[in-house]
């Protein structure tokens, strides 16, 4: 695979014995020190999300983890490390029940400073056989979700001053697998802000 020239990719791959929080810091997508800031993370129940919403604890920001799957262990191993995650378990490929969960942690919590948006709901099989729902169900869980969260989190951002927005997605958005014919047109880049 040829090197990617997006700084996110290059700490992920090139150097990963860094650090992630060093990694998040060093490329801007975070300040440093985000105690008192409150960061939203999607699918962060495993992968990168997860690996993102312990990173931003280790950061002193207080994570909410929106997934369908829960993140009680996630949230305990980032308490013992001082940390504060919590988790609201929504299906984002639900845009009215995802919208409620936004408003609801807005209404609860106040303004959200951080919005990494990082689901990542994959149908395997050839396209010529991919049930048309699971199509759409990729669209509204890695895409509209991302829409809706962002209208709900984007006014306190602005009133704010200040906030960020990174979008992830796996690498196949950069290389072709057998049987994810639609993955290309889904993930845009790796990582954007």
């Amino acid at each position: 695979m040829e090197p990617s020239s997006d700084p996110i990719v290059l700490g992920l791959h090139l150097e990963p014995e860094r650090p992630l929080p060093e990694l998040l810091t060093r490329v801007g997508l975070v300040a440093g020190d985000l105690r008192g800031r409150r960061a939203l993370v999607t699918g962060g129940a495993r992968g990168i999300g997860a690996a993102t919403a312990e990173a931003l604890a280790a950061l002193g920001a207080q994570v909410v983890v929106f997934d369908r799957l829960p993140v009680d262990a996630l949230a305990a191993r980032v308490a013992a490390a001082g940390g504060h995650l919590s988790g609201v378990e929504v299906d984002l490929s639900d845009a009215a029940a995802t919208r409620a969960a936004t408003l609801a942690l807005l209404a609860a919590e106040g303004a959200v400073d951080l919005f990494v948006h990082s689901p990542a709901f994959v149908a395997l099989g050839p396209v010529v056989q991919l049930p048309f729902e699971d199509w759409r169900r990729s669209f509204t869980t890695n895409l509209d979700s991302a829409l809706v969260i962002t209208q709900a989190v984007l006014p306190g951002m602005l009133a704010a001053g200040a906030g960020r927005s990174p979008t992830c997605s796996p690498l196949k958005a950069r290389r072709s697998t057998p049987g994810m014919a639609r993955a290309k047109r889904r993930y845009g880049r790796c990582c954007s802000r």
